[in-house]
């Protein structure tokens, strides 16, 4: 194969691999729990995922957003039922307490596996197709990897 040849091959490569990139866009939301209330005039059709933001958890590390969930999501889903949703944690305007919840749940290692399945069973309960946790500044500690 002469070098020419290669280089074709090699063009050739990318390029498809371009075209399957660019074929798999995204379209990503974010719906925090104070704008619940204008959901009704968001066109999540036009969305492939939304996060749902931003639930904390206590010390105890139940996590909690808004009583209002269980209707949002149920209302988001009929609008559009293959958008994925998931669940934001944390945020960058936490509460003291909920940043020193963060800390005492992830730092302590013993608490880490406890908080990690509360996120799971949160997640199942209400569905969620995944977790996206935005610790950010000073709340991203030695625990946090």
């Amino acid at each position: 194969m002469n070098k020419h040849t290669k280089f074709f091959l090699t063009f050739l490569f990318f390029i498809v691999q371009i075209s399957l990139f660019a074929q798999e866009k995204r379209i990503v939301g974010y719906l925090p729990n104070y704008r619940f209330k204008v959901a009704d005039k968001i066109d999540f059709c036009k969305m492939t995922h939304l996060n749902i933001c931003f639930a904390n958890p206590d010390m105890k590390g139940n996590i909690s957003i808004s009583d209002t969930l269980p209707e949002i999501l149920k209302y988001i889903r009929s609008k559009n039922p293959e958008l994925k949703i998931y669940i934001s944690l944390a945020g960058g305007a936490l509460l003291k307490e909920q940043s020193e919840a963060w800390i005492w749940l992830l730092d302590n290692p013993k608490n880490r596996p406890d908080f990690i399945k509360k996120i799971v069973d949160f997640t199942e309960k209400y569905k969620f197709d995944g977790v996206d946790v935005d610790l950010e500044w000073k709340d991203v500690t030695k625990g946090y990897s």
